[in-house]
């Protein structure tokens, strides 16, 4: 069985302001990094936030995805490919 672990990521204030701008958007926090082996190698995969919140139209979400996506940018740009687990 090859390796698969989902790992659950979110920040309280954000979640704060998900709930604010869109109750119902709650069932999507936290976002999820899935990370995985395949074909040899190790995988790290994650849907961004803006695709997350896209079905709900709400540009508040939209505001707010923006700033999520480029702080898991940031998280997911610190991984060194060689020294995934």
């Amino acid at each position: 069985m090859p390796a698969d672990q989902i790992l659950e990521v979110f920040r309280p204030d954000y979640a704060a302001k998900v709930w604010a701008a869109e109750k119902a958007a709650g069932i999507d926090i936290p976002l999820r990094i899935h990370l995985y082996e395949a074909g040899g190698h190790t995988w790290v995969a994650h849907r961004p936030a803006t695709d997350v919140f896209k079905p709900y139209v709400n540009p508040q979400l939209d505001v707010l995805g923006g700033e999520l996506d480029a702080i898991f940018n940031q998280l997911l740009a610190t991984l060194d490919p060689w020294k995934l687990p």
